[in-house]
């Protein structure tokens, strides 16, 4: 066997890393709202009790968007602690007006980097219009790729 072989093999095991990545599906908005359990619209106050699998979010919820009848107060919200099981990081203590989507478990809300996390102010006006109204009324229907920043009512 060629002694360079020997020398290399080592080497390019030694500099390899392991790569496991967060693989996210790129959906409509409205996918994401009808498919959700839940979608608030909260401001982000800081950190809540974590455990070993989640990390917990103190949140201000503004406004419930979408939730289920009979669904309490949420104070806190939970994503996966893994950046690589698509866990949210915030980049300050305090995030004003963010969109979230997620599902419940036990009456906590969950949710991903996969799920839909965006800035209220970053929407458009008929973003922003769908959310509150428009895609609660076509849930019923399917959206096969749609523009982005598009929405339409879907006739039942």
């Amino acid at each position: 066997m060629d002694p360079s072989f020997l020398l290399a093999f080592p080497l390019l095991l030694a500099l390899s890393t392991l790569c496991s990545a967060c693989n996210c599906k790129i959906q409509h908005p409205q996918t994401y709202y009808c498919t959700s359990d839940v979608v608030i619209l909260a401001d982000i106050l800081g950190p809540a009790n974590n455990t070993r699998t989640k990390r917990g979010f103190r949140v201000n919820v503004i406004k419930m968007l979408k939730a289920p009848q009979g669904t309490p107060r949420i104070h806190e919200i939970y994503s996966p602690i893994s950046w690589t099981d698509c866990g949210y990081r915030v980049r300050n203590s305090h995030q004003s007006l963010l969109l979230i989507a997620g599902y419940l478990r036990r009456g906590t809300l969950r949710f991903t980097r996969c799920h839909l996390v965006y800035f209220w102010y970053r929407l458009t006006r008929q973003q922003k219009l769908g959310f509150e109204v428009a895609y609660r009324t076509g849930c019923k229907c399917e959206k096969p790729h749609a523009r982005p920043r598009s929405f339409s009512f879907c006739s039942s």
